[in-house]
């Protein structure tokens, strides 16, 4: 019973406002990832390129997210505001902001980032702040080099804690379980082909698996938002 946390009406706004920033950063994710170029090969990635095409249509007017930083800080702000709805003890939720915070201000810095293998474009406002925090991020990125992976992994990881120890469950939680579940193995198959073994970017199943545990997180996410923002008015 101590793991079960009801939200007030507030507290539902907040919510729901997360989980729709997760559902639209998690559609134009999937759907980067289904129309890149250099998928179009693999199997499965290729044949859902039509209905991606579909999608990327209807998105295609909304050309600020050109600039896919605003992708990427929308998934994190709604990571964040989910976490502190769903989540009452102060330690993840503050572990847990610090590290997506961390994670999309080097990923804007880097250009890259292991939550998803497109390019992070930023806007210029964002450039001006990152030049204000060159120091300190060239710093912790020369701490060591697994720093980036290991901030992914842990995000990833801690996330799917919270999802898994919320009640009463839900059932979009179930489906942010899986996409963060997935995440896992996403990341570190990213993170083993592009530093630990590089000659498995060669093979096409391995790039294969890699990718649509990608695309699958996403999906899993946007459904998850789909569900989540149905259920406003569930505690």
């Amino acid at each position: 019973m101590k793991k079960r946390v009801y939200n007030t009406a507030v507290g539902k706004v907040f919510r729901t406002l997360g989980l729709f920033l997760i559902l639209v950063s998690s559609i134009y994710l999937a759907t980067r990832l289904a129309l890149n170029p250099a998928h179009a090969d693999l199997p499965f990635i290729g044949n859902i390129s039509g209905y991606a095409q579909m999608v990327d249509d209807i998105l295609v007017g909304i050309t600020f997210l050109n600039e896919t930083a605003y992708v990427f800080l929308f998934l994190t702000i709604g990571l964040i505001m989910l976490t502190w709805a769903i989540r009452r003890g102060i330690i993840l939720r503050v572990l847990l902001t610090g590290l997506l915070v961390a994670g999309f201000l080097i990923a804007a810095a880097v250009e890259a980032t292991l939550l998803a293998p497109i390019v992070v474009i930023s806007p210029a406002w964002l450039l001006t702040l990152l030049q204000s925090l060159d120091t300190l991020i060239d710093e912790a990125l020369a701490l060591n080099d697994y720093l980036i992976p290991g901030i992914a992994l842990l995000t990833a990881f801690f996330l799917s804690a919270l999802f898994s120890s919320k009640r009463p469950r839900r059932l979009y939680l179930l489906f942010l379980k899986i996409g963060t579940g997935i995440l896992v193995l996403a990341v570190l198959m990213y993170f083993v082909a592009n530093t630990l073994m590089t000659d498995l970017l060669d093979m096409d199943i391995y790039v294969t698996i890699m990718v649509s545990n990608y695309l699958l997180t996403y999906l899993m996410f946007a459904i998850g938002g789909i569900f989540g923002v149905i259920g406003f008015m569930r505690k």
